[in-house]
């Protein structure tokens, strides 16, 4: 048999797929013809309202769409938490000797070309622009479903 002939044919009647060389890529695409929807639980996502045939491209949509997101989303409020509590520091408060929790913190990837407060300067500068990409991707969100709202009221 040769291996470019696709002798497994897909029985649905409206499928216009020609046809598939294993068995088990069959079975696994008469699933996308009976199996129920798999909706992404983003509501902001087209995913959400169109959805998957199968549950495996839902996974992969989750992890390449909105795992970046929710790690971003997770900088930004851990961000403005600090901001929020943050005051600036008087000599006399640093006269204890251990190294401050930032520099802890972020010890693994520091750069010893750069002095510590320089590393410091260009990771808040690498968090601040990561926070407004966010803010301008959630503002992109919102315009897109203030005019889908808009257009379902005319």
């Amino acid at each position: 048999m040769d291996n470019n002939q696709r002798i497994h044919k897909c029985t649905t009647l409206d499928c216009k797929v020609p046809g598939f060389r294993k068995l088990s890529d069959l079975r696994r695409h008469q699933h996308s013809h009976e199996a129920p929807r798999f909706f992404c639980p983003v509501r902001t996502c087209k995913a959400h309202t169109r959805g998957f045939k199968r549950k495996d491209n839902l996974t992969e949509h989750q992890k390449r769409a909105h795992e970046a997101n929710a790690r971003a989303s997770m900088v930004a409020s851990h961000d403005s938490k600090l901001s929020a509590r943050a005051e600036p520091m008087e000599d006399e408060e640093m006269g204890n000797e251990s190294p401050p929790l930032a520099l802890m913190a972020i010890k693994d990837g520091f750069d010893s070309s750069l002095s510590p407060k320089e590393f410091l300067l260009a990771k808040l500068a690498e968090l601040r622009a990561s926070r407004k990409k966010w803010i301008e991707q959630k503002d992109e969100e919102i315009r897109a479903v203030e005019k889908t709202l808009f257009l379902i009221n005319r």
